[in-house]
């Protein structure tokens, strides 16, 4: 690339970013972030407070108490619900992990995060380029940086908005949980939240470098909404309907949302692969994306 300048780039995302908390589409995607968690989380907690109050009702008048918390943990560590994980992550000893050895209830509530999350992080990223392509506003722009130096700024703004999005969801998270219910150890609700907060923010990753390029490459905001949406989960929907009909495993890997659940694995060996794979994705993505955005009419 000709002329990458760090400065350009660096001043490019820090504006990039300050613009993402004016626009709508920044404070939609940071309001579904932060609205959908609290939802996923009430979704889980509510039937065992409802239980838990009919449970009262029927034992008024005797000594034994009876706490939601009881329920969550009877529930969470289930047989059936240990299963349910297996099946959703793929892998038979993982539910064991997540749900006796982890914060039960935060384990469930990231792992539904993690099939949300790609969806969601389309509404922040997918207008990095398209909306000043349109109105030709990037030829001014051009007239001070190079077309890298401006894609990459605007990447890395990206970024810095969603690792925002994305400490400030988990921060909300385990508050509501400890504060609401306090079932488990703080120590453990928070460094179990922190390797949360990474899973989310790498699977965000390769996604945002996909809008990139769908965005650089489509001159109208909406229909590079629409194509994000569409690219993010369609590929992966085939993938796995393909690897059921040909019984072959692990096809949907192929794609980035094959790789959501990895990065919560209780091996570090799978820890690591999946990391790689998806900075990997991330780099292709990137890399055909400024290609295109350096050859086409702005």
């Amino acid at each position: 690339m000709k002329q990458l300048k760090t400065k350009h780039i660096w001043i490019i995302a820090k504006y990039h970013m300050r613009f993402s908390l004016r626009n709508g589409s920044g404070i939609i995607f940071l309001l579904l972030a932060i609205i959908t968690s609290l939802l996923v989380s009430s979704a889980f907690i509510a039937p065992a407070e409802a239980t838990a109050n009919l449970a009262k009702s029927s034992l008024a008048g005797t000594d034994q108490e009876i706490k939601p918390s009881d329920f969550i943990n009877e529930i969470g560590q289930s047989k059936y619900m240990i299963t349910a994980v297996n099946w959703l992550v793929e892998e038979k000893d993982q539910g064991q992990y997540l749900l006796k050895e982890k914060p039960a209830l935060l384990s469930c509530i990231m792992l539904v995060m993690l099939m949300l999350l790609p969806y969601l992080v389309c509404f922040g990223s997918f207008n990095q380029t398209s909306g000043d392509i349109a109105n030709r506003g990037l030829r001014f722009l051009l007239l001070r940086t190079e077309r890298s130096n401006l894609y990459l700024g605007r990447f890395l703004g990206t970024i810095l908005f969603c690792l925002t999005t994305v400490i400030i969801t988990i921060l909300l998270l385990t508050l509501y949980i400890q504060l609401k219910l306090n079932i488990y150890p703080g120590t453990t609700t928070w460094l179990w939240s922190l390797q949360g907060a990474a899973a989310f923010f790498l699977i965000c990753l390769p996604i945002i470098a996909l809008c990139s390029l769908i965005s650089c490459s489509i001159d109208t905001p909406f229909g590079s909404l629409v194509l994000c949406l569409l690219i993010v989960g369609l590929p992966s929907l085939l993938l796995n309907y393909a690897g059921n009909a040909i019984r072959v495993e692990s096809l949907d890997k192929l794609w980035p949302t094959g790789w959501q659940f990895g990065t919560l694995n209780s091996n570090i060996t799978t820890i690591t692969i999946t990391t790689t794979s998806l900075i990997a994705f991330t780099a292709l993505f990137l890399w055909i994306g400024i290609k295109i955005f350096q050859k086409r009419d702005l």
